[in-house]
């Protein structure tokens, strides 16, 4: 087959590729040591063990940090039962559905995030409920019959 700018003589055809007629023998000895080489790599990493752990000396790990405790002081969310001003708002505004953005939307509108100069910043608030309990409102016992409607 005649390729446009390439003498036939030097090139030759196959169904797979087109290659050098010249390394032809060379490129076919390539191909199988290469392939050795990968067989024989892949062998010989899986044939490797795990290192026997009872002869390596235990050393103890150290703590760099060190255990914190009760140390580290109370956060905002904890110590004001309320989400930050801006971290509240932010969660408002992408995903007003968020437990964040709800708490932050019921301080917002009992007032908790207002601070008038000269008065102490607003503190921690805890909603109270004022209605009775499912337990208490609802009838305990057996149910009572029904009342027929009268007949004419």
């Amino acid at each position: 087959m005649r390729i446009a700018g390439l003498d036939d003589s030097v090139y030759m055809w196959s169904p797979n590729r087109l290659f050098h007629a010249r390394s032809h023998g060379w490129f076919f000895v390539r191909q199988i040591v290469i392939s050795f080489l990968v067989v024989t790599a892949s062998v010989c990493t899986a044939d490797a063990h795990h290192p026997t752990r009872a002869d390596q000396p235990v050393r103890p790990r150290i703590d760099v940090i060190g255990p914190v405790g009760n140390r580290l002081p109370t956060s905002y969310r904890r110590r004001y039962n309320r989400p930050r001003y801006l971290g509240g708002k932010l969660a408002y505004t992408f995903v007003p559905t968020s437990q964040e953005a709800m708490a932050w939307h019921a301080a917002e509108h009992r007032g908790d995030y207002r601070h008038q100069p000269g008065h102490d910043k607003p503190g921690r608030s805890l909603p109270v409920y004022f209605y009775p309990k499912p337990y208490e409102v609802l009838p305990m016992g057996t149910r009572s019959k029904p009342v027929e409607p009268a007949r004419n």
